[in-house]
């Protein structure tokens, strides 16, 4: 009893005590556990203008979206927390310039008359290209009743918020386009320099002919930032991947055993029945075309077009495979060919049944010499460019038609006769009234069967045994440059800038979003430190034929503050810029005493006179040399008469004289104006966009989910 008493009196500590183990609890639990909702909820995939994103949520939306799809795994994440991203601002931006949706409005774009651009994507008809408003009613009264799955209600609010975002974009847009503004001064000058045009002779030497590497210093990167601070800049801060591709490439070993194989197909392909049969059995190539010798590997066209009709060929190797080819045909191949059609457009199948009979009809009576073609095509072609006149489509070179229009009457059709086609255009009555032999070329018909040559195991093992000795023995990255060097087979990259979320990087290929995640992941972990070497071993595949065909190691070479850029990245970006100030500076070098006028000779340069005409500041171009605005800016100045050189161009050093100004001949301005748009308005949006998302500091977490 006395013990009971004494607890009584002291109620208050124990119930403090719970109270404070009670709290402990919940503190923990919003700090560590799914619900940290008061600090930093461990479930929160990013949080923009006020709005956070559950990741929850977001799954749940991927699943909805790309059910049964097979998009870039990375890449539609991507894409839907941009969508995220640009929602939250449009809401935002709503509150204070009035460009929300209004229910009456959300109502016209799901089923009125100017339907969303969203909707019409969602429920266009494959056929007719057109949107399928019977299969929009239907969906929108099952749902009303109730008669929809789950899934398809969620479908439908997806599209909703998606809709509506739409709709603020459009709105948002417009305000910015019509608020652009471009005086008259401008838009007159813009017509003038439009409309001017110079008549040049010039010199170039070209960058492309200057030998030797040019090197790019740290020294010379840094000046080149201290030149054009504004040009780069790093969003967030991020880190370089140096890194080594091991290439894996097939030995002898590997092409005799392939070859072996090919050699026993070779066999079978020689006793088969049907040559069609066996080579789509065989997953192989076979149509119409017929191949130059200009089309195929020099050594292997002069073997192939020496070799009967009906002969094999083969194994020989080309473009990385192993190949056995049939000779199923060889003739001459006309230069140009004339032809006409009577066209039948199909949106729907019923229109491919009616379209076939009709155009087998016609064929008939014009084979029984029943009718005229050039008066049946005015009757019933429906091209309108060559119905009405009689069908002729003139003479056409080699490949200027869609491939089953041109391989009919190029490697097919004789002249006279008359054939059937179906296209993407619908179905074609054709037939071909004329053919031009003047290079006499011969072509030959192939059917190829082929396997890629692939690295086998022994030389996948040997490799990826050298990739792990170079990683366990250089752990860090100075080891590593030096074990590189010293092997002297493989050459460092870097990819610059990686950021926490990057899934790409273009050298490694289409298929290898998963391994630049896993570098990612590594780069960004807080038990890995600047300068060290990844402990892993990443393998890359043939974009493809999904076979393993190079092994990376790389290392943390550094890491690159917000807005610093990496030198790395100016390097990448910038390397060809970089190289052309350093070989014009070596062309200034070599002229030996200055020059006054064009020649031929430059110092300890050879360069032709050329002649370029239409030349004006719009185009950019000089002859056939392009994106050189900042040249021919520059000699716009100039007088006629007037000699201007060196100039450091885009494409080599130049040395320009003026010989005629040809003023703008249309002055127009009034009709000027009527079609002409400002510059920005295309830009202007994207630009603006971008903008906002860099005023709302986003936080991203994406990280830390996939």
């Amino acid at each position: 009893m006395g013990l009971i008493s004494s607890i009584r009196k002291r109620l208050w500590l124990v119930t403090l005590l719970m109270a404070l183990a009670l709290l402990g609890f919940i503190v923990m639990d919003m700090t560590t556990g799914q619900s940290g909702a008061l600090f930093n909820n461990s479930n929160t995939l990013g949080k923009v203008a006020g709005k956070s994103l559950d990741y929850t949520e977001f799954q749940r939306k991927e699943g909805i979206m790309y059910q049964n799809s097979n998009v870039d795994f990375f890449g539609r994440k991507e894409y839907l927390w941009e969508q995220f991203v640009e929602e939250a601002i449009l809401e935002k931006e709503s509150k204070s310039n009035g460009i929300g949706v209004s229910e009456s409005e959300m109502t016209e774009l799901q089923g009125g008359v100017n339907l969303s651009p969203v909707l019409v994507r969602n429920f266009r008809d494959p056929n007719t290209g057109q949107v399928n408003r019977e299969q929009l009613a239907q969906f929108k009264s099952n749902m009303e009743s109730g008669q929809l799955p789950q899934q398809a209600k969620d479908f439908w609010m997806i599209q909703e918020k998606e809709i509506k975002k739409d709709r603020m974009y459009t709105k948002l847009n417009s305000i910015i386009t019509k608020s652009l503004f471009q005086p008259n001064f401008m838009i007159e000058r813009n017509l003038v320099e439009g409309n001017s045009k110079m008549k040049l002779a010039y010199s170039i030497i070209p960058y492309k002919t200057i030998e030797g590497e040019v090197e790019i210093t740290d020294q010379d990167l840094q000046a080149y930032l201290k030149a054009n601070p504004t040009k780069f800049t790093n969003p967030e801060e991020s880190r370089d991947f140096s890194y080594v591709v091991i290439n894996v490439d097939p030995t002898s070993e590997d092409s005799t055993n392939l070859r072996n194989i090919m050699t026993e197909r070779k066999n079978n392909f020689a006793n088969a029945k049907s040559d069609s049969l066996f080579i789509v059995g065989q997953l192989g190539k076979w149509d119409e075309k017929l191949y130059k010798k200009t089309d195929l590997f020099p050594g292997n066209a002069e073997l192939l077009f020496s070799t009967p009709k009906g002969s094999l060929v083969g194994p020989y190797v080309e473009n990385g495979e192993m190949r056995v080819a049939k000779v199923l045909d060889r003739k001459m191949i006309p230069d140009s060919v004339r032809s006409r059609h009577i066209l039948y457009q199909v949106k729907t199948q019923q229109e491919a049944i009616a379209g076939r009979r009709l155009l087998d009809s016609l064929k008939n009576v014009l084979e029984k010499g029943q009718a005229n073609f050039a008066d049946l095509a005015k009757q019933f072609s429906q091209d309108a460019g060559s119905g009405s006149i009689g069908g002729d489509l003139g003479y056409s070179a080699p490949d200027r038609m869609v491939k089953e229009f041109n391989d009919l009457i190029f490697y097919k059709a004789d002249k006279g006769k008359f054939y059937i086609i179906g296209t993407q255009f619908g179905f074609h009555l054709v037939e071909v009234t004329d053919q031009k032999y003047l290079t006499k070329s011969e072509g030959i018909q192939l059917g190829i069967i082929s396997e890629t040559i692939q690295p086998g195991d022994a030389v996948l093992d040997q490799l990826e045994s050298e990739a792990l000795e170079i990683i366990q023995n250089n752990r860090d990255f100075e080891s590593f440059k030096k074990a590189i060097a010293e092997k002297g087979k493989y050459k460092i990259e870097v990819e610059p800038q990686i950021a926490k979320s990057t899934f790409k990087i273009p050298r490694f290929g289409e298929g290898a979003s998963n391994t630049v995640r896993n570098i990612a992941k590594w780069l960004y972990d807080p038990a890995t430190e600047l300068g060290s070497v990844c402990p892993d071993v990443f393998d890359l595949q043939d974009d493809v034929k999904k076979f393993t065909n190079r092994f990376v190691v790389g290392a943390y070479s550094a890491k690159n503050a917000k807005g610093v850029p990496s030198l790395e990245k100016v390097r990448k970006e910038a390397k060809d810029e970089l190289i052309a100030s350093s070989k014009f500076n070596k062309i200034k070098l070599g002229l030996g005493a200055g020059v006054t006028d064009l020649s031929t000779t430059y110092g300890s340069y050879q360069a032709p006179i050329d002649t370029a005409k239409d030349v004006n500041t719009v185009a950019g171009y000089i002859d056939l040399y392009e994106k050189e605005h900042k040249v021919v800016a520059e000699i716009s100045k100039k007088e006629p008469g007037s000699f201007v050189g060196p100039v450091q161009g885009t494409n080599g050093a130049y040395f320009i004289k003026v010989i005629e100004k040809v003023p703008a001949t249309n002055q127009d301005v009034t009709n000027f104006k009527r079609f002409y748009a400002h510059p920005a308005k295309n830009t202007a949006m994207s630009y603006f966009m971008e903008a906002l998302k860099k005023k709302e500091n986003i936080k991203d977490n994406r990280s830390k989910f996939y």
